[in-house]
């Protein structure tokens, strides 16, 4: 039987470091809003990544991102709106004695004291938003300011942002090494498609750049453009059928025997995703990152290029 190979792409295919520096830059400009006495030196002020990187050290620091990650909080919306919410329903004392470089733990003890995942834990991080000013709108705000953050502005006068983090993106793999891996999985018989939370345009644009795009076929591609409109259809709640639901890889996979279908993703959520689909998991990175997954990966491996044909049944 013909075999079906999903994609995630951050994490997987493409670095993660273009939207993860979008995401701390988004962070630090509302905890500049929230907290003005605060000062810090922002990317606009430098063309290089430098600056990105100290923000991320500080706004999205390696043991926060692992936590909210176990979480199943996939979406880079997910968890900018998540630190800006923890940020900004600080208690008086810790608002009093705020500093960048105190961001991290004090994120981590608030996610402590919350037991949901996933939608689940966004939900709840919505009943905390009301402490704030302005509640209400500020997913839709922090989803702007990170889309500006990541795709640059052309009225911005330095380079940084006026290209936006997306200038950063890279490959986990050398182009020609990933080129060559895809098409020996399509020459095995496999069809190759992509379930992932970015829009239709940014994964296309990331994809083309490195010549990639057209190893895809056209109707097994299935981002968050696509989950939002069956959201739209069925009237459900906003980013209720996004991963950790199986949804995006259903939509890729109809028609596949389930058996047929593997699902290769570096998250707890793509891992829950897959799982309760019914389908194949593969997953990007090491053991423990799944640890948080109900069901064992079928195979685990540091760079997607490692992973035999023979892993997939080809």
């Amino acid at each position: 039987m013909a075999k079906l190979v999903l994609f995630d792409l951050d994490g997987v295919l493409l670095s993660e470091d273009a939207y993860l520096y979008a995401t701390a830059a988004t962070v630090g400009e509302f905890v500049s809003l929230l907290y003005p006495h605060i000062h810090f030196k922002r990317p606009s002020e430098s063309s290089s990544a430098d600056d990105f990187r100290l923000l991320r050290e500080w706004f999205l620091p390696p043991m926060v991102l692992d936590v909210l990650r176990k979480r199943a909080i996939n979406s880079n919306w997910d968890k900018a709106y998540a630190l800006v919410v923890l940020a900004g329903c600080e208690s008086a004392a810790q608002k009093r004695g705020f500093a960048v470089e105190r961001f991290g733990a004090s994120a981590m003890e608030q996610l402590q004291t919350m037991a949901e995942s996933g939608q689940a834990l966004i939900a709840a991080l919505r009943d905390r938003e009301r402490c704030m000013a302005n509640s209400g709108h500020l997913f839709s705000a922090v989803q702007a300011v990170f889309q500006r953050w990541y795709l640059g502005d052309d009225r911005a006068s330095t380079a940084c942002a006026r290209f936006g983090t997306s200038a950063f993106e890279t490959l986990l793999a050398e182009p020609d090494v990933l080129r060559a891996w895809l098409n020996d999985l399509r020459a095995r018989g496999a069809t190759l498609g992509i379930g992932t939370g970015r829009p239709r345009a940014e994964a296309q644009k990331a994809l083309s750049r490195f010549g990639l795009w057209s190893a895809f076929a056209p109707d097994r591609i299935c981002t968050i453009d696509e989950v939002q409109m069956a959201e739209e259809s069925a009237g459900v709640t906003p980013f209720a059928l996004a991963k950790p639901h199986p949804y995006t890889y259903q939509r890729s996979a109809a028609g596949f025997s389930p058996d047929d279908v593997y699902v290769i993703g570096d998250s707890v959520s793509d891992a829950v995703a897959a799982l309760r689909a019914g389908f194949h998991f593969v997953g990007v990175g090491d053991a423990q990152d799944f640890a948080g997954a109900s069901v064992e990966p079928c195979a685990i491996v540091n760079n997607v290029t490692e992973l035999q044909a023979g892993s997939l049944s080809l």
